[in-house]
């Protein structure tokens, strides 16, 4: 069993369930209005998960244009990380 001061009160786990269930209902119901924004650029500072690509379009014979990178799309990405991007 543990001490009591590491137990975590009900309450606390409803609430954050709660907050977290809200959070995602508003991050859903707001879909239809992220889906119809235009962007012509993005410019993106930041790391590999944030990095959009271009290495495939200014060499292409780069490692990252082949597998295993982009594998969870599908296809070479040149990325230098595997997956989808996040801004």
């Amino acid at each position: 069993m543990l001490p009591s001061w590491k137990v975590i009160p009900p309450g606390f786990v409803f609430s954050t369930l709660i907050i977290i269930s809200f959070s995602n209902f508003i991050t859903c119901n707001n879909q239809h209005i992220l889906s119809s924004c235009n962007f012509d650029a993005i410019y993106q500072v930041g790391d590999s998960i944030a990095e959009t690509g271009n290495d495939v379009q200014d060499n292409p014979s780069s490692i990252f244009a082949r597998f295993p990178y982009g594998e969870t799309v599908k296809k070479a990405t040149g990325r230098c990380s595997d997956g989808l991007l996040m801004i």
